[in-house]
């Protein structure tokens, strides 16, 4: 019989193990360590994502349940305290790196976008909060008998990947972290009107990035020109404006205001510097943004994110960053296989049978559900006179 990996082996991709490798030697992540390395580290804490373990002594009951099978992993089994230890002591910032290196070759391998027909680069920024126990988490005080903290998000729209996050304090305002996105001149992001800072926009502006938010209603403008508005498609209102009052001088260029009914009666006004672009496309673009709220939504309900097996603020942000590279791991898989699975059923399935020696390809498309006949008719024994 062919020999055939656990399915977790499977998961990682080949070069994971020496991307990991370099990461840990340039955070010096094994320095003095004696027994649990960063890569066994990492496999255990996967594999509490993975399983969705209650508590850290689950995880390590579970994982050394398949001690016979860590071998081909280079793990071993693990011991609670020294996990306890590692969780508070191995710097975060290890899988914030993998996480990076994880999205660059999730975007060699994702299928094209084919909702919009422009070529600019589509991003999408927002912000969760991520409650805490403030008796258990004292060092994320958010509000008076509260602890949180807040994950800032700039999500790809091709192929719903986490490009950048930052993990901050509960308090920080969404605005904080945006000034700097790694995005490319020419790429257009969208985002609420929790950043609508015009000196924000116009540094977007200055470095040739295209944004799409919606106007407060409190906002100061004028009218500079007119455009036909598509009233077929919505669009009641498509003008230039500049803006006037106190922050006239914080966006001295000219901007364009749309004004959309959506279906169900609802009237939005959006701001934005891209003026090539039909109004009703500038709309869509917009309500593109309920993917990251999705992308929220998914990751809090079917990774660990919500509650944590240390607590510590190093065992918290190293969970919650090992779960952006286990969804970006899951999001590889997918592309690669061509896999129409959702990534909801993935992980169930994976739940189920990671350390057994399916084939995850077979498991992506559910070629497991075809049972082979256990007696093929060319074999069966025929009794006389039945």
């Amino acid at each position: 019989m062919a020999h055939c990996n656990t399915l977790y082996h499977q998961l990682f991709i080949p070069e994971l193990r020496n991307v990991f490798s370099r990461i840990v030697k340039k955070h010096k992540g094994d320095k003095g360590v004696r027994e649990l390395t960063c890569w066994n580290h990492f496999l255990v804490m996967l594999f509490a994502q993975m399983t969705g373990r209650v508590s850290l002594r689950d995880t390590a009951a579970g994982y050394n349940a398949a001690r016979k099978r860590l071998y081909h992993l280079g793990a071993k089994p693990v011991i609670y305290n020294t996990l306890a230890h590692a969780n508070k002591t191995r710097p975060w910032q290890m899988y914030r790196d993998l996480a990076v290196e994880l999205y660059k070759l999730c975007c060699d391998k994702r299928p094209e976008q084919k909702r919009f027909k422009f070529k600019s680069e589509l991003f999408i920024m927002d912000a969760t909060v991520i409650s805490l126990c403030l008796s258990l988490y004292p060092w994320a005080k958010f509000r008076t008998k509260k602890g949180a903290v807040k994950m800032h998000t700039l999500l790809d729209f091709n192929g719903t990947l986490p490009a950048f996050v930052v993990i901050t304090d509960g308090k920080t305002h969404d605005s904080h972290t945006a000034w700097d996105p790694p995005v490319e001149p020419g790429s257009i992001v969208v985002f609420d009107r929790a950043y609508l800072d015009y000196a924000l926009l116009y540094h977007y502006h200055a470095k040739g990035i295209f944004f799409v938010t919606r106007l407060k209603k409190n906002s100061c403008w004028q009218r500079v020109g007119s455009r036909k508005a598509n009233r077929k498609k919505g669009v009641t209102c498509d003008q230039d404006i500049r803006i006037t009052g106190t922050s006239a001088h914080k966006y001295p260029e000219t901007l364009r205001r749309i004004r959309f009914r959506a279906e169900d009666g609802n009237v939005y006004e959006f701001l934005t510097n891209r003026f090539d672009l039909a109004a009703a496309t500038i709309a869509d673009i917009y309500k593109a943004r309920w993917d990251i709220e999705t992308f929220f939504k998914w990751i809090k309900q079917n990774l660990k994110i919500k509650s944590y097996l240390g607590t510590s603020e190093n065992a918290v942000f190293s969970q919650i960053w090992i779960a952006i590279c286990a969804y970006l791991m899951l999001s590889y898989h997918k592309f690669i296989s061509k896999s129409r699975l959702a990534l909801s059923r993935i992980v169930s399935l994976i739940q189920l049978y990671i350390f057994s020696n399916h084939s995850l390809h077979d498991l992506l498309h559910e070629k497991w559900k075809s049972k082979p006949e256990l007696f093929p008719d060319s074999h069966q024994l025929a009794l006389e006179g039945f």
